[in-house]
């Protein structure tokens, strides 16, 4: 036992006296000194009730799981349908089974698993689709659903607000880092702006400098947000009298691509 170790046991000897810990080998837990000890295990076991309601429905998950298979395979013909490859399947299985309140990451995972076992599709299931998934929260997934529903490329600006004379001097915490007129109602701005970067650094979109041909700064400017978090800011710094644009595009990529063919 280290220094730390030591010093540490001499702290719980401390706040639990010997003569209240239960010998009885069937206890396993240390009875509490005081309502300020209590509220520490207490507190872990409410954190973790979810985790064991999943534990007890697992079984239940995975026939909830067996279910959408049988959905998204019903038009796949019985000779066409195979044993997918464990290397997918088994972490796929693990994942869902923690993911049923999340309809969009469940619904994900059951289209990964039901092309893996078409023999049509399986070819194309790459088993760090698996990973991605893990690394998305439901946003992303519905953020990365409706850039891949509009099909084309998506205008994407980071918004400035400074005087007219620095227009690219601007305020930290402004605007949101990625700011889409397509995307912004989903969810708050902010939270969007960060799906669009997790997704940009899981490789599933690409976001470039070079804008479209279109006129950003009236687009943008005059965007009801836009203009109610220009405001605001007007509002708390008198100098700033510009909003200032710098464009951005995103774009579809083959990787992308392929995952959404195989996960959407």
């Amino acid at each position: 036992m280290n220094e730390f170790e030591k010093e540490t046991a001499k702290e719980i000897a401390k706040q639990v006296p010997i003569k209240d810990i239960y010998e009885d080998g069937a206890k396993k837990s240390v009875k509490a000194t005081g309502d300020i000890v209590s509220l520490v295990p207490r507190a872990i076991k409410a954190a973790l009730n979810p985790l064991s309601m999943w534990i007890m429905h697992k079984e239940y998950n995975l026939a909830a799981t067996e279910k959408l298979l049988e959905d998204k395979l019903s038009n796949v013909s019985s000779e066409d349908i195979v044993p997918p490859e464990p290397y997918v399947a088994v972490p796929a299985l693990q994942a869902i089974s923690y993911s049923m309140d999340s309809e969009e990451l469940r619904d994900m995972y059951a289209n990964l698993l039901a092309n893996s076992m078409n023999r049509n599709t399986a070819k194309d299931v790459h088993p760090a689709f698996v990973e991605i998934i893990k690394q998305l929260k439901p946003l992303d997934a519905l953020v990365f659903k409706t850039i891949m529903d509009i099909d084309d490329s998506i205008m994407c600006a980071k918004i400035l607000f400074g005087k007219s004379s620095e227009r690219n001097k601007c305020l930290s915490n402004a605007m949101p880092d990625l700011f889409v007129i397509e995307l912004y109602d989903l969810a708050d701005p902010f939270e969007v702006s960060a799906s669009l970067q997790n997704l940009e650094r899981l490789k599933l979109i690409s976001i470039i400098d070079a804008g479209l041909k279109h006129d950003y700064e009236n687009i943008f400017g005059n965007n009801e947000y836009v203009l109610n978090r220009f405001d605001d800011m007007r509002q708390a710094c008198a100098d700033i009298d510009a909003i200032g644009v710098i464009k951005k595009t995103i774009s579809q990529n083959n990787f992308g691509g392929n995952f959404a063919k195989i996960c959407l």
